[in-house]
């Protein structure tokens, strides 16, 4: 069973509610405007409950914390004659407030909470639960930490910054990378502006057997997803940096593409902390770092050189150019996958792709999902949901004609 170690990426999950953060000792973390450090957590399984007490975590057993407990006590017929009013619960806001700062668990608040509600005996039995989950939520501040994992990842980044991840959900990402063939002992090149989720996704499924290829406009590749995952070194190694600006220097004709691509640019607290690494390596010495750039183009270059077993682009810009100048460098029957978050740009690669007659088996879809709340005598669709979760143009690659 996997530990939590000093030094982990770790995710905490408070009901649907997820926040990276790395496992440090000392260090204060805030959630919701609780401040606690991680230290009790250093040791424990993936997957422990923890209590905030004490502005650090307390172990908690599932069996001690049973959120779906039935409510016991009198119940009303229906909900008709309930009125939405501050008046209906007798404790204030301040009397709550004082309770925490008295150090009262979150367990006896939620008691008094009902206890001091006017109408709660009058509600429904749904509507009994629903009341106290919903306080339960808000008065228990009950964490469990999870390791990253894709699913986690795009499920964090679609509730916090959707649009910085092409609103990619995990059901088009699993196509993605099903369509893309994507399995140990393959070269896979992926162009990614999902903040490296698709590409972290890609290392996770082959898990260092294999190579990776990133291709990325600019200088510096801009991937936190990536780094939340946390791999072992020996998963890192099969990972290759190559900007798209070089792929030109593949070519050996006047076909050389004549790119010019927007760098991605970091928000506040990626460049933030690119700030402070670059503060932490200015002894490095330059020279080193020279080589082992020219070191990594090297390897790039041969691995492109040698074809691919397949493309993969998720890319915010037009991906006509990305995929028509790196056409060449893909082995004949293998699978292109291009993901958008709109359709217009892939219906123009799908029309310039086919009739180069590089490919056949050309599809754009979109895939349809629906979230259902699954409960007894209350299975509905969930009231908020994803409207959409993008695009896909998939074809197999041939030798043209």
């Amino acid at each position: 069973m996997a530990l939590i170690q000093e030094g982990d990426k770790i995710l905490l999950k408070k009901d649907n509610h997820l926040k990276l953060f790395e496992i440090r000792r000392n260090r204060p973390v805030a959630v919701e405007k609780v401040k606690f450090t991680l230290d009790a957590a250093i040791g424990q399984p993936y997957g422990t409950l923890f209590e905030v007490k004490d502005k650090g975590l307390v172990k908690v057993l599932r069996a001690d914390y049973a959120d779906d407990a039935p409510v016991e006590g009198e119940r009303g017929d229906d909900n008709r004659e309930l009125l939405d009013r501050d008046s209906n619960q007798k404790l204030s806001h301040d009397e709550i407030a004082q309770m925490k700062e008295e150090g009262v668990r979150g367990e006896s608040i939620v008691e008094h909470l009902i206890e001091n509600s006017a109408t709660f005996k009058t509600k429904t039995e749904f509507a009994q639960e629903k009341y106290v989950q919903k306080k339960k939520k808000k008065h228990l501040p009950v964490y469990t930490i999870l390791k990253p994992t894709t699913r986690l990842l795009c499920e964090m980044y679609l509730s916090r910054s959707a649009n910085k991840i092409g609103y990619l959900r995990m059901d088009s990402l699993s196509q993605i990378l099903t369509y893309g063939n994507v399995q140990a002992g393959s070269t896979i090149a992926v162009v990614d502006s999902c903040l490296g989720l698709v590409l972290g996704a890609v290392m996770e499924r082959m898990m260092g057997h294999g190579k990776v290829i990133h291709l990325y406009p600019g200088t510096q590749p801009n991937r936190p997803a990536l780094d939340a995952y946390g791999f072992p070194d020996h998963v890192l190694k099969s990972l290759i940096d190559f900007p798209l600006p070089y792929v030109k220097d593949l070519y050996t004709d006047d076909r050389a593409p004549n790119w010019e691509f927007e760098a991605e640019s970091c928000d506040d607290g990626e460049r933030a902390e690119s700030d402070k690494d670059n503060r932490k390596r200015k002894h490095e010495d330059q020279w080193n770092k020279k080589s082992r750039k020219e070191q990594q183009l090297r390897e790039a270059r041969n691995a492109m050189k040698g074809k691919v077993d397949g493309l993969i682009v998720a890319f915010n810009q037009d991906p006509l150019p990305v995929v028509s100048y790196l056409s060449p460098f893909i082995h004949p029957s293998r699978p292109v996958v291009v993901f958008s978050q709109f359709k217009e740009p892939l219906m123009d690669t799908y029309v310039q792709m086919r009739e180069k007659n590089v490919g056949v088996n050309f599809r754009v879809t979109e895939t349809w999902l629906r979230e259902y709340q699954v409960l007894p005598e209350r299975t509905h669709p969930m009231v908020k949901m994803s409207a959409g979760g993008g695009y896909l143009l998939t074809y197999t690659t041939v030798i043209p004609s």
